[in-house]
């Protein structure tokens, strides 16, 4: 729609009567109070009656009401149906986007939710297996100071006899097996 439909005819007057007279007192103020020659008032009153005109003619463009041209039915029909369609197409890729977002984050807080329950599983029975020890301690103590004697040590359980495959970062390569043979071969070439 254009805006010249939503304009009032009384405030479009008044513009062209003020350009006419802006025009006017510019004309004026550029002139030099100087007798003119009959060619020159001629010459004057042509670009005077042209500036009115030009003014006039815009005016009565900006006034002009637009005839907007009819749709057919079937146009009408078809433009319809491919908004209707598009407005689905966009609320179901939305809604799918929406959907998927709060599907992984409630995945996500249910697998923080299910590590923070196994810590705290694990933790609870490891105050269960410390009070144990406790308690065993004490009743190796008791028995212990009953017989007068200590009791054997424990024997090492295969977790201890296991060696870890990685060497320690700590430790020197001296005191790494095969290491003294390196050194060796390097000394003899």
């Amino acid at each position: 729609m254009r805006l010249g439909l939503l304009q009032d005819p009384a405030v479009i007057e008044r513009q062209i009567a003020k350009e006419l007279a802006e025009a006017e007192a510019k004309r004026k103020k550029s002139q030099i109070p100087t007798v003119k020659t009959e060619a020159q008032m001629k010459a004057d009153e042509s670009a005077a009656a042209r500036e009115k005109r030009e003014i006039s003619e815009k005016a009565k463009g900006a006034n002009k009401s637009v005839r907007i041209r009819p749709l057919s039915e079937s146009k009408a029909i078809e433009t319809g149906a491919n908004f209707i369609s598009e407005t689905f197409l966009f609320l179901v890729a939305g809604g799918l986007i929406i959907f998927e977002n709060f599907r992984s984050r409630r995945k996500e807080s249910n697998r923080r939710e299910g590590v923070a329950d196994r810590i705290e599983a694990l933790e609870a029975e490891n105050a269960t297996l410390k009070t144990h020890l406790v308690h065993l301690d004490k009743v190796i103590s008791s028995l212990e100071s009953k017989q007068g004697k200590s009791l054997p040590e424990p024997q090492p359980t295969p977790k201890d006899l296991i060696k870890p495959l990685k060497p320690d970062a700590n430790k020197s390569s001296k005191d790494q097996p095969g290491a003294e043979d390196k050194s060796k071969n390097s000394a003899s070439s």
